[in-house]
């Protein structure tokens, strides 16, 4: 609950900063992914090049020191009993090891924050958010307009792990960015106990397709090991947060990565069995939806675009881990037709289902709250107020004149097909505000009985009539849906 709560606020007050994806509700690793990939098309849309450096901070969890982590709840704005509360909860902690029977003596604890907690994933969040938001003054500490140079373009987070985006017309100019960017950062999260861990640092260099000699320079970053002789060389294809990113943003060597694991996973499916024995086709294909298709499917948000180039061949790959599941499935001939095992396993074709995925991705645009790092990449009409980056679609619209043709899978268009307005930080929406935290003792389950059906037409004509002759004061709710049998369905009166 508190965990939540501090979310909550933490989000609705834009304590967080937008480029912190990691640890907080509604942001997630593919969101992440598909804004760096917007990020590197709407550059080339400028014709222009991208480079970015990754970096990760040593020890994240365990070096977080308690004394700056209250100062910074303090800072932000939180309520003196919440201050006081992780005050006493963290500052001045004792611990003790145990191995076997020996017990070691109290030992001070006054950094780190508990790896599993609930707790960890926000105040970890939260003791970093104000090194990005002096980043980005950083940023923009000079007037410039949007076609402009800037120190970087743009830069993302992921609990520990983080990435500046450089954009300018050649590599030497987006190296040079990014060097003043890293030693900026590497400065500041010294400031407040983090070390930076160099080692770790990768370089990788995007390239368009535009009949330009594919340079791949390396980076001086002034850090050892990557200075001096032993400069920082960029990855040829580049893995970050499960992503697998190539210079074109093509992205088959990611499909092919998940294609292949998926596969691996359904041929090992086949020790749980086979049309002799094992698992039902029904449960097997329960399986092969819930264990296999989301690892095939990972990360198409970045390139699913039905025209961009090499779409159909990410399409193909995956049609081959389809195919195989729809043949484990039904136990059919391997020279069975595709269409038709896959019609028999009561599976969709590859593309529908990637297309009612992505229809899906869209529709939650809409649901996401404010300050949330996809919406400031939109226009106007569906940022909910938020300021718009540079690289937004709206400004790509002003700039090109066939805007979507390069510009990540985030299209504008798609948007216009969701009506319904929500506001998920909206003061009834707050945990301990909402219906269910507010009238706990008025929620009532009832287990409607399975299998048999004059048993179950029996129980709900008695809770009509019980609903009935509750009297006329009295407003039921009813809701119902698919849950495991020990759940009984509520009912709120």
């Amino acid at each position: 609950m508190i965990a939540n709560r501090l979310q909550f606020e933490s989000l609705k007050h834009q304590v967080i900063h937008s480029c912190q994806t990691g640890g907080i509700c509604q942001r997630s690793t593919e969101d992440a992914a598909a804004a760096l990939a917007h990020h590197v098309r709407a550059s080339w849309s400028k014709k222009k090049e991208t480079s970015v450096l990754a970096f990760d901070i040593a020890q994240f969890f365990p070096s977080l020191n308690h004394n700056v982590l209250v100062k910074v709840l303090e800072h932000s704005g939180f309520n003196s009993k919440v201050v006081s509360f992780f005050s006493d909860y963290l500052v001045n902690r004792k611990t003790k090891y145990k191995i076997n029977n020996d017990v070691s003596e109290f030992f001070p604890c006054d950094v780190g924050v508990g790896q599993g907690s609930a707790l960890s994933p926000i105040l970890s969040a939260l003791y970093i958010a104000p090194l990005f938001h002096i980043l980005d003054k950083w940023i923009l500490s000079d007037d410039r307009d949007i076609d402009s140079y800037s120190p970087i373009s743009s830069f993302l987070s992921f609990v520990d792990n983080g990435v500046l985006i450089a954009t300018g017309p050649d590599y030497e100019q987006t190296h040079s960015s990014l060097k003043d960017a890293y030693s900026f950062v590497t400065d500041l999260f010294t400031e407040f106990g983090l070390t930076m861990e160099h080692t770790k640092t990768e370089l990788f260099n995007f390239a368009s397709n535009r009949g330009k000699s594919f340079e791949d320079p390396d980076i001086d970053l002034g850090f050892a090991p990557h200075t001096g002789a032993t400069r920082l060389k960029p990855k040829k294809v580049w893995k970050y947060l499960g992503i697998f990113y190539d210079r074109t943003l093509k992205f088959h060597d990611h499909v092919k990565y998940y294609a292949t694991k998926s596969i691996s996973t359904v041929k090992c499916m086949r020790i749980l069995g086979n049309l002799a024995r094992g698992l039902s086709p029904t449960h097997k294909r329960t399986l092969y939806i819930a264990c296999v298709q989301p690892v095939a499917t990972y990360g198409f948000r970045c390139w699913y675009r039905p025209g961009l180039p090499g779409f159909r061949k990410n399409i193909l790959m995956l049609n081959k881990t389809h195919r195989l599941g729809a043949l484990w499935i039904t136990g059919a001939f391997k020279t069975s037709p595709t269409g038709g095992v896959l019609a028999v396993a009561g599976l969709m074709p590859m593309h529908f289902i990637l297309k009612k995925l992505f229809d899906r991705s869209v529709a939650r645009i809409s649901t996401l709250h404010q300050d949330h790092p996809i919406l400031r990449l939109l226009d106007w009409k569906n940022a909910k107020g938020l300021l718009l980056h540079n690289n937004s679609v709206e400004y790509n619209q002003q700039r090109m004149k066939r805007p979507y043709k390069l510009v990540s899978t985030i299209n504008a268009n798609d948007l216009d097909l969701v009506g319904e307005t929500f506001h998920p930080l909206h003061e009834s929406a707050k945990p301990g505000n909402r219906m269910i935290d507010k009238y706990q003792d008025h929620i009532k389950y009832v287990v409607v009985p399975k299998g048999d059906k004059k048993a179950a037409k029996k129980h709900h004509y008695e809770l009509e009539h019980d609903i009935v002759a509750s009297g006329g004061e009295t407003v039921h709710f009813i809701t119902g849906w698919h849950i495991p049998e020990e759940v009984p369905d509520p009912i709120l009166g």
